[in-house]
Protein backbone atom coordinates (compact mmCIF):
# COMPACT_ATOMS: atom_id res chain seq x y z
CA UNK A 1 0.00 0.00 0.00
CA UNK A 2 2.63 2.68 0.57
CA UNK A 3 4.53 1.98 -2.04
CA UNK A 4 1.98 2.01 -5.08
CA UNK A 5 -1.53 1.93 -3.81
CA UNK A 6 -1.56 5.03 -1.63
CA UNK A 7 0.41 6.89 -3.90
CA UNK A 8 -1.97 5.88 -7.21
CA UNK A 9 -5.01 6.42 -5.22
CA UNK A 10 -3.55 10.22 -4.41
CA UNK A 11 -2.70 10.73 -8.03
CA UNK A 12 -6.19 9.04 -8.84
CA UNK A 13 -8.66 10.14 -7.48
CA UNK A 14 -7.27 14.15 -5.52
CA UNK A 15 -5.04 15.27 -8.69
CA UNK A 16 -6.58 13.59 -11.57
CA UNK A 17 -10.05 13.42 -10.39
CA UNK A 18 -10.26 15.90 -7.55
CA UNK A 19 -12.99 13.56 -5.73
CA UNK A 20 -12.21 14.18 -2.60
CA UNK A 21 -15.06 14.56 0.30
CA UNK A 22 -15.73 18.30 -0.12
CA UNK A 23 -14.17 18.40 -3.44
CA UNK A 24 -16.71 16.24 -5.41
CA UNK A 25 -17.56 19.07 -7.92
CA UNK A 26 -14.21 18.51 -9.72
CA UNK A 27 -13.20 22.22 -8.84
CA UNK A 28 -9.34 22.71 -8.04
CA UNK A 29 -8.66 23.59 -4.35
CA UNK A 30 -5.67 25.75 -3.50
CA UNK A 31 -4.77 24.52 -0.17
CA UNK A 32 -6.02 20.74 -0.80
CA UNK A 33 -3.87 19.94 -3.98
CA UNK A 34 -1.27 21.42 -2.34
CA UNK A 35 -0.96 19.38 0.40
CA UNK A 36 -1.76 16.68 -1.87
CA UNK A 37 1.19 17.26 -4.26
CA UNK A 38 3.81 16.98 -1.66
CA UNK A 39 2.85 13.11 -0.94
CA UNK A 40 3.55 12.39 -5.05
CA UNK A 41 7.47 15.04 -4.54
CA UNK A 42 9.70 12.09 -4.06
CA UNK A 43 7.46 9.75 -7.14
CA UNK A 44 6.35 12.52 -9.20
CA UNK A 45 8.13 15.85 -9.01
CA UNK A 46 6.88 16.79 -12.14
CA UNK A 47 3.26 16.60 -11.28
CA UNK A 48 4.06 18.97 -7.91
CA UNK A 49 6.04 22.08 -9.67
CA UNK A 50 3.25 22.11 -12.34
CA UNK A 51 0.62 22.41 -9.52
CA UNK A 52 3.15 24.77 -7.72
CA UNK A 53 3.10 26.84 -10.53
CA UNK A 54 -1.22 26.20 -10.68
CA UNK A 55 -1.52 27.56 -7.52
CA UNK A 56 0.80 30.60 -8.15
CA UNK A 57 -1.81 31.80 -10.78
CA UNK A 58 -4.41 32.05 -8.52
CA UNK A 59 -2.79 34.43 -6.37
CA UNK A 60 -3.77 37.88 -6.29
CA UNK A 61 -1.32 40.41 -6.20
CA UNK A 62 -2.86 41.34 -2.32
CA UNK A 63 -2.08 37.63 -1.62
CA UNK A 64 -5.08 36.33 -1.18
CA UNK A 65 -5.95 33.58 -3.56
CA UNK A 66 -8.87 31.66 -5.28
CA UNK A 67 -9.50 28.73 -3.02
CA UNK A 68 -11.85 27.00 -5.43
CA UNK A 69 -11.54 27.22 -9.22
CA UNK A 70 -13.08 25.28 -12.35
CA UNK A 71 -11.13 24.09 -15.31
CA UNK A 72 -11.09 25.69 -18.10
CA UNK A 73 -12.78 28.74 -17.29
CA UNK A 74 -10.78 29.50 -14.60
CA UNK A 75 -14.07 30.97 -12.24
CA UNK A 76 -13.81 30.37 -9.03
CA UNK A 77 -14.30 31.89 -5.29
CA UNK A 78 -11.93 34.34 -3.95
CA UNK A 79 -11.20 34.33 -0.29
CA UNK A 80 -8.95 35.55 2.23
CA UNK A 81 -8.58 32.00 4.10
CA UNK A 82 -5.60 32.82 6.28
CA UNK A 83 -4.10 29.38 5.65
CA UNK A 84 -4.65 28.85 1.94
CA UNK A 85 -1.66 31.75 1.97
CA UNK A 86 0.59 29.54 4.14
CA UNK A 87 0.57 26.60 1.63
CA UNK A 88 2.39 27.92 -1.43
CA UNK A 89 5.35 29.02 0.32
CA UNK A 90 5.48 25.90 2.24
CA UNK A 91 5.06 23.44 -0.46
CA UNK A 92 7.46 25.42 -2.78
CA UNK A 93 9.94 25.76 -0.22
CA UNK A 94 9.85 22.04 0.62
CA UNK A 95 9.82 21.10 -3.11
CA UNK A 96 12.82 23.18 -3.44
CA UNK A 97 14.81 21.69 -0.34
CA UNK A 98 13.83 18.02 -1.76
CA UNK A 99 14.42 18.60 -5.26
CA UNK A 100 17.01 20.90 -5.58
CA UNK A 101 15.37 23.00 -8.41
CA UNK A 102 15.68 26.75 -7.44
CA UNK A 103 14.69 27.80 -11.26
CA UNK A 104 10.58 27.39 -9.89
CA UNK A 105 8.83 30.73 -10.65
CA UNK A 106 5.78 32.05 -10.99
CA UNK A 107 4.78 33.29 -14.13
CA UNK A 108 2.17 36.08 -13.29
CA UNK A 109 -0.80 36.34 -10.79
CA UNK A 110 -4.25 36.62 -11.54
Amino acid sequence: MLNRWLLYQTLASRIWGRTGYYQSSGAFGFRDQLQDVMALLHTRPAICRAYILEAARRQFEDGDVLHWWHPPSGVGVRTRCSDDLLWLPFVTAHYVATTGDKTIRSPHTC
